[in-house]
């Protein structure tokens, strides 16, 4: 799939053709039931690295095609705040559209995954606690194994066997979507997990760097919006 093909309507045919094939969309397991059905099972996950903005219009388009996914949120971002009034606005109307929403988390931040989790916690009531998604997983590409380090056992991770290894896998990240090994996928019958950012379907672009682009063009325009309506300040830009 081209860069450019790379937008909401794209979304939704892929999200179409899952359903079409008789894919069930499902959340996470819990520790308790973690073995997902081998056949025609899908757990849609979107990773927030840039855009609460794109998080809430795929939301909406999810919630919109009758399915249930999981927002992976990230607290050590420039990009968005979840304290700031207009972005947790954003994420509970994702809640409200009836998705999960849990922890993207960089273990290479030193703050600390229990302290992260705890302050996501404290601003959402309803964050899936036993679960994570790792920024920039490390991986062993050879056995195709999820390096957890120190991540204790009752917090699950989308890098797990069971939600990698054992069932299939495909990702649109560096805005990159192997349509043919989709098909595959598809014609297999068997249960796979989806990795969508949102950035790269709500933004327009004929590459990444046009649409990170589109992305910081807009936030300059909510920077204006917001030191007008907080300081009272006109500016000449």
């Amino acid at each position: 799939m081209l860069t450019n093909d790379f937008n909401i309507d794209s979304y939704n045919a892929i999200i179409k053709k899952i359903i079409a094939n008789g894919y069930k969309f499902v959340s996470f397991p819990k520790q308790n039931k973690l073995k997902l059905s081998n056949q025609k099972e899908v757990l849609l996950r979107h990773d927030i690295d840039f855009s609460l903005t794109a998080a809430r219009e795929i939301a909406q388009h999810d919630y919109n095609s009758g399915i249930r996914s999981t927002f992976f949120i990230y607290l050590n971002t420039p990009f968005y705040n979840i304290l700031f009034e207009d972005d947790k606005k954003q994420i509970d109307e994702i809640v409200d559209f009836g998705h999960d929403i849990a922890l993207h988390f960089n273990e290479k931040i030193n703050i600390g995954l229990d302290k992260e989790i705890e302050i996501l916690s404290k601003v959402f009531s309803n964050v899936r606690t036993d679960l994570i998604s790792f920024h920039k997983p490390r991986i062993d590409y050879h056995t195709k194994t999820n390096i957890r380090n120190n991540i204790p056992e009752q917090i699950l991770t989308s890098y797990d066997d069971t939600f990698f290894k054992d069932i299939k896998y495909i990702s649109d990240s560096k805005c990159s979507f192997n349509e043919t090994k989709f098909a595959s996928i598809l014609d297999s019958n068997k249960s796979f997990q989806l990795l969508i950012h949102p950035v790269w379907w709500y933004f327009n672009g004929n590459s990444p760097t046009e649409k990170i682009k589109a992305l910081w063009n807009g936030k300059l325009s909510e920077v204006i919006e917001n030191v007008k309506k907080n300081i009272s300040l006109e500016l000449q830009l």
